[in-house]
């Protein structure tokens, strides 16, 4: 069974970024915030990955 990966965005948007057959397959620049699975369909929630800028 896919999953269905959904992005969280700004202001409780949800924004559809494909399927994944594996947890290893989410997009590249993301992370797994939390998966729902249910008897007929799974979903992982994620979220963008930010750099943090250093100084010094």
């Amino acid at each position: 069974m896919g999953y269905r990966v959904i992005e969280l965005g700004p202001f409780g948007s949800r924004i559809f970024r494909g399927t994944a057959e594996d947890l290893k397959d989410i997009p590249r620049g993301y992370e797994a915030i939390r998966v729902e699975d249910s008897r007929h369909s799974a979903t992982v929630y994620v979220e963008p990955i930010h750099a943090v800028a250093r100084k010094g």
